[in-house]
């Protein structure tokens, strides 16, 4: 039970067998960013007000995740249970589990965050706005997605983009691609 708890240490709940549900963290005032790593029944996380460090870190593992909600946070925004940063132009987190099959990424988005959709097996398809300008390091890696259209906004590959998209058939490479980072299709 976290509801009594203002300062959650790393890995307290790593591989944890706690019940299955959302954790609300908003009352909690420190928290380390690895305390939930592989916690694999959870489904939802409120974020606190204070937190701003590297959120990514709170996820991972946590293959049940649903949705994430952010109360007043000055760095992180919550549209639909996907996390955004606060002025909506990076999309940091699309949950593991989040319903799909497709999903449409917000025009107003000029980046995808690194590990935004990572071993994302929910989504067979991420539509990127034309106004996209930059992709994360590995983004898409280990994900279920089938195809991927890059707009010309884009210019670089990065890194791990598609590292094991065992599902993927087809990239269409918008024309402003200059470089491919290693392994991006590996």
């Amino acid at each position: 039970d976290l509801s009594s708890a203002n300062d959650v240490r790393k890995n307290v709940l790593y591989n944890c067998d706690s019940p299955s549900g959302a954790y609300d963290l908003s009352d909690i005032s420190n928290f380390a960013a690895s305390a939930f790593n592989n916690c694999d029944r959870i489904t939802g996380f409120v974020i606190p007000n204070s937190f701003s460090g590297n959120i990514l870190d709170i996820f991972a593992g946590c293959i049940a995740l649903e949705k994430v909600e952010v109360e007043n946070n000055a760095s992180y925004k919550s549209i639909n249970g996907i996390l955004f940063t606060s002025d909506e132009k990076t999309l940091v987190f699309y949950p593991f589990a989040k319903e799909g099959p497709t999903y449409k990424v917000p025009n107003k988005v000029t980046k995808i965050g690194d590990s935004a959709f990572k071993n994302n097996t929910s989504l067979d398809r991420v539509i990127l706005p034309e106004a996209l300008k930059e992709i994360g390091v590995a983004a898409f890696s280990y994900s279920a997605i089938l195809d991927c259209y890059i707009p010309d906004g884009i210019k670089i590959i990065n890194v791990d983009t598609f590292k094991g998209c065992a599902s993927i058939q087809w990239v269409v490479v918008g024309a402003g691609v200059e470089s491919t980072g290693i392994d991006a299709f590996a």
